[in-house]
């Protein structure tokens, strides 16, 4: 179990169905599992389960997912290579 914390500019602007369409993503794909959550304009936390030592990887993408909106590019957009190594 993990409580995770992340706070930045990144977050602003993300609308909630935004964030957890994309958690629920990145759940599927690696088997997180969220117990809890705690979500704010500029920061959220998550209790998290995971079935693997990748935390990291998921969170990665997760943060990836927000970076491509705010740049307008397209989280799944085709040809992108996935490096995750969660087959996202």
């Amino acid at each position: 179990m993990y409580h995770v914390m992340a706070r930045g500019n990144l977050l602003c602007g993300w609308r909630p169905a935004e964030f957890f369409g994309s958690l629920g993503l990145v759940s599927e794909r690696s088997g997180f599992r969220a117990h809890g959550y705690f979500l704010t304009s500029n920061h959220y936390h998550l209790l998290l389960e995971t079935p693997e030592a990748d935390l990291a990887v998921g969170l990665g993408w997760l943060q990836g997912e927000k970076l491509l909106a705010l740049v307008g590019g397209e989280p799944q957009a085709q040809g992108r290579q996935d490096t995750s190594g969660l087959g996202l």
